[in-house]
């Protein structure tokens, strides 16, 4: 696709042009088997961010008192 160069966010795409495209819709089969892969991984991928989470909350709070002496190893 030939796109004319012009000094906008996105080179050669307006609003004319972007809505003179045809939009491509999957089939629902297509959707529900992406669902079904997706999903899982990104709910997998928020549990580990809040896992994450919580362990930089511990590491921030016993690394000074290990560091210090005040909990022995």
């Amino acid at each position: 696709m030939h796109f004319i160069s012009t000094d906008v966010a996105v080179p050669g795409l307006n609003r004319n042009f972007a809505y003179s495209r045809p939009l491509l819709v999957p089939e629902p089969r297509i959707v529900r088997d992406f669902l079904e892969s997706a999903v899982p991984l990104h709910e997998q991928i928020t549990k580990l961010d809040e896992m994450n989470e919580k362990l930089r909350a511990a590491r921030d709070l016993l690394l000074p008192r290990l560091m210090s002496g005040d909990i022995p190893v």
